[in-house]
């Protein structure tokens, strides 16, 4: 009975916050928001489709199409130097796993492991920083669900 409870107390709580945050309006203007973001989507996938065929035809790499097309490539926003995210290596990382991995695994272990298999070097900093974020992660969704399943 208690749990029942408790549960229901949270439903409501979860309902009105998530009210709170974005109420209602009226249907005819979420429809029309929805419509016009679809027409934005659709206009810049569009773009990118035309932008496939053209690389397809003819065979480019980037530095060919924004050659061909700059105006193109400047409106999409298109980049040659994609960031790493934390869930790219490094060529000199352990067993070839990335070091967010090795802290999500094995914790501050993992992340002993990546500070010391490591040569010293920038790529270092950053597959142990990886490795914490990978750590910190981990500890945030054990607690998180630790708390949610004991209510």
């Amino acid at each position: 009975m208690k749990n029942s409870f408790l549960t229901l107390l949270l439903m409501v709580f979860c309902s009105a916050s998530l009210l709170a945050v974005s109420p209602a309006e009226s249907a005819v203007s979420l429809k029309d928001r929805l419509n016009t973001g679809s027409d934005l989507i659709e206009a810049e996938l569009s773009q990118l489709t035309q932008m496939n065929e053209a690389i397809l035809a003819e065979g480019m790499d980037y530095d060919e199409l924004q050659a061909l097309y700059p105006e193109m490539v400047s409106s999409a926003n298109l980049s040659a130097a994609a960031a790493p995210g934390i869930f790219t290596g490094h060529p000199d990382v352990p067993v070839g796993i990335p070091g967010f991995w090795w802290g999500f695994c094995l914790s501050l272990v993992g992340t002993l492991i990546v500070y010391l298999v490591m040569d010293e070097g920038e790529g270092r900093k950053e597959q142990v920083r990886n490795s914490i974020y990978g750590c910190l992660i981990f500890q945030a969704l054990y607690w998180v669900l630790t708390i949610v399943l004991s209510i």
